[in-house]
């Protein structure tokens, strides 16, 4: 490729969505997961306005953020999650947090109510419900949440996956026993409580004690 080709979204806009070898379309695809990405990236910036300087917190969140936008991508379209992805970004997720302090028996804690969560009910559905990758995907979520804000990303994942699973069988999109890739869920769940999980879990708790 040409170095002129290799610009996100600009190059996909200058080449008019085609190859400029063998004039071949380029799938839309692309150019959306760029945008994402970069939005991803903006907002972990944004978020980081709270922080006093750019330190290892800003750090972690913009490595997460390619770890979990690959997750999301890959499972929306290939219905996997790779080990050695979720490996890489786990041992990521450890030494950030131990740096920044975080309690590691906390870390461990919300690794095991997590993966043990998705773990329970690969075995209870004899993998009907729930994937392998799943599981992994839950430690992962864990470590890098810590306890108890894996818990907030839990919910919204279910809540999230809840309400596109019934808006796809009403649609006619999915069936009742069609698989989803509810990765893609887990890892979009994660990216919001790994930049506002305290927030949300403060608005949540002066809720109930409004």
């Amino acid at each position: 490729l040409a170095v002129l080709d290799l610009f996100p979204i600009v190059s996909w806009l200058l080449l008019g969505g085609k190859c400029r070898y063998c004039l071949k379309g380029i799938s839309w695809s692309y150019p959306l997961t760029e945008i994402c990405l970069g939005l991803a990236f903006l907002l972990a910036y944004a978020a980081s306005f709270q922080l006093p300087t750019f330190n290892f917190q800003l750090a972690l969140w913009l490595i997460m953020t390619v770890f979990l936008g690959f997750i999301f991508i890959y499972d929306a379209r290939y219905y996997l999650i790779l080990d050695q992805v979720i490996v890489a970004a786990s041992i990521v997720a450890i030494v950030f947090n131990l740096i920044l302090g975080v309690n590691i028996l906390n870390m461990l804690l919300a690794a095991a109510v997590a993966g043990g969560f998705f773990l329970l009910q690969f075995i209870i559905s004899r993998g009907q419900w729930i994937g392998g990758g799943d599981i992994k995907l839950g430690v992962l979520m864990g470590l890098l949440l810590s306890w108890p804000t894996v818990l907030g990303a839990l919910f919204i994942a279910y809540v999230s996956g809840s309400v596109v699973g019934l808006f796809l069988v009403a649609t006619g999109k999915k069936g009742m026993s069609s698989q989803v890739p509810f990765g893609t869920f887990l890892t979009a769940a994660t990216f919001v409580m790994m930049l506002y999980g305290q927030q949300i879990i403060n608005w949540y708790l002066n809720f109930l004690y409004v």
